[in-house]
């Protein structure tokens, strides 16, 4: 009878969530950043606590004026450091995997040193939406080299009007007429200025890898 009792009273398990689609999931949320693996990074705001990250990717996306301590003053479109890692604005890197570079105003030093711990890693891609229609659904697209290959006509909203053979936007199948929406976590969906969309999408090509040369 107490057996009995037990299995009614236990409570069924919640049913499993549905499966996000991977291919409109963005990438960093495709990252499970519970694991403790990769490049430590430590930093740290004034009267706070030390804020740890661990860096799978490269670069970080930090805007700096080559200067030590290196402050995340800012960020780049498409940064690794605060879309994925969760480096707030203001905070100061104070250690490399367990190296204090706490009061180091070396920057030649310092940037060697962050260099050379992140080289390891793979390059953080860069993620454009595109839209066939500017009402449609979005296609995301991930690219990790330039040039991407793509030309555009010189109006806003951005629309490719070529894109070259042999490229990576030909091979991740990208089309003539499709529309840019987004560039990283920038929206310019809605952005009629032709010229600053394309300083936006330069800031997020030009950290990628250059492109192999075929033999």
């Amino acid at each position: 009878m107490m057996c009995c009792l037990f299995k009614i009273m236990q409570k069924e398990p919640p049913p499993a969530p549905e499966p996000e689609n991977e291919v409109m999931k963005p990438l960093k949320k495709r990252l499970d950043s519970g694991l403790r693996q990769g490049c430590r990074l430590d930093f740290q705001k004034e009267g706070q606590e030390i804020h740890t990250v661990w860096a799978k990717f490269r670069p970080l996306g930090i805007h700096h004026s080559y200067e030590a301590p290196l402050v995340a003053n800012d960020f780049t479109i498409n940064s690794y450091s605060k879309d994925a890692l969760g480096v707030k604005q203001g905070e100061v890197l104070v250690a490399i995997n367990g190296d204090s570079v706490r009061g180091d105003t070396d920057w030649e030093r310092v940037s060697t040193k962050l260099n050379d711990h992140l080289a390891q890693f793979p390059q953080w891609p860069l993620e454009i939406e595109f839209r066939k229609e500017l009402d449609g659904p979005p296609c995301i697209v991930t690219f990790v080299e330039r040039p991407i290959g793509i030309e555009f006509f010189r109006r806003a909203p951005v629309q490719v009007e070529k894109v070259h053979e042999n490229t990576p936007a030909t091979k991740k199948g990208v089309a003539t007429g499709w529309y840019i929406t987004k560039i990283g976590d920038k929206n310019v969906q809605n952005n009629h200025d032709f010229e600053q969309v394309m300083v936006w999408l330069k800031e997020g090509v030009q950290p990628l890898d250059p492109a192999k040369q075929p033999e």
